[in-house]
């Protein structure tokens, strides 16, 4: 709907508990003004926590994307630190309402089909802090079974949105809470010993 009603030249994404920091925008629109190829940008980002404790920073590959690369590897961007040129997305119709979860990886997969591997380019600098909580990884399941969807068509017999309605119905394990914040725990570790903040990071290995 927010694209629909847009009418300015670029769009920019993020979602509601993430934070842009303030040389975002002008880096970004910056960068689509001087590389007309280029139809997506986004940037390296911080990782915070819960409560906006720091827990590193995440830095993506600047390699092309082809759609059988990100197939198999996954956006490689953060998807709300983007901003995105509105007729570009606009011409290979934007998100598709079937997609509750990786409606970031459909519409990239489409756009490299459309305008090449070199559609997305990813900023070096860090310019967007996002969030991490239990809750997004508790949705892990069921974006997996989107992302399988990614990319493909209607076929003859049935809509994309009811076939991958079919796949969800089936039974399939859920997360539970304690899992959830076990998970949240464990990345929160990882990206600490990154950074080589070894006892941080034993303290949420030990949660």
């Amino acid at each position: 709907k927010g694209i629909e009603a847009a009418n300015g030249e670029y769009i920019a994404r993020m979602d509601a508990d993430d934070r842009s920091l303030p040389e975002r925008f002008k880096q970004q629109v910056s960068f689509l003004e001087t590389n007309s190829t280029v139809h997506v940008v986004g940037c390296n980002v911080r990782v915070i926590g819960v409560n906006g404790e720091y827990f590193g920073d995440r830095e993506y590959s600047l390699d092309e994307r082809d759609p059988e690369t990100l197939r198999e590897e996954g956006p490689q961007v953060a998807h709300p630190s983007v901003m995105m040129r509105r007729t570009s997305i606009r011409t290979v119709d934007g998100y598709r309402t079937c997609f509750k979860y990786a409606q970031d990886l459909d519409l990239w997969i489409r756009m490299a089909r459309k305008y090449g591997s070199q559609f997305l380019c990813v900023l070096p600098q860090v310019l967007f802090e996002y969030r991490i909580s239990p809750q997004k990884f508790g949705r892990d399941q069921i974006k997996e079974i989107y992302a399988a969807y990614a990319g493909k068509a209607d076929d003859r017999d049935t809509p994309l949105g009811e076939r991958i309605a079919q796949t969800i119905e089936q039974p399939n394990k859920r997360s539970r809470p304690d899992m959830e914040r076990s998970m949240y725990q464990f990345i929160a570790g990882l990206l600490l010993l990154d950074q080589g903040r070894r006892l941080q990071a034993g303290r949420r290995f030990l949660f």
